[in-house]
């Protein structure tokens, strides 16, 4: 487990271990990345997380964290959207924010996901 201190903050530190690099959402330039992982955070079980790392994953910026059971709903729910649409709608300024049970998307093959805890 490492042990981080927020230097802006008057709170004990936290633990946490990167159990599992699922994979790299993207890298910048200043070197920091957006991964998915399975992190344990103060020894309470492991948890999909979605966050910006530093290249020596000591330093973290905010980010979500998952447990499997969202993470499954999150990935129907960005399926359903992603067959839905045919263009980056959100890069258009006319749009307004929808439900995800609004989209109708088209009969799919059924889906199986499997992650790992």
């Amino acid at each position: 487990m490492s042990e981080y201190k927020n230097n802006n903050r008057e709170e004990e530190p936290f633990r946490f271990s990167i159990d599992e690099q699922i994979g790299v959402v993207a890298t910048y330039s200043n070197g920091w990345s957006k991964e998915v992982n399975v992190v344990n955070w103060n020894e309470r079980g492991p948890k999909i997380d979605i966050r910006d790392w530093d290249p020596g994953h000591v330093r973290m910026r905010k980010g979500v964290t998952l447990r499997r059971e969202e993470a499954v709903e999150v990935v129907k729910i960005l399926t359903r959207y992603l067959a839905a649409t045919s263009e980056p709608e959100w890069q258009t300024p006319q749009v307004q924010a929808r439900s995800a049970n609004e989209w109708q998307a088209p009969q799919m093959p059924q889906a199986s996901y499997s992650l790992s805890a």
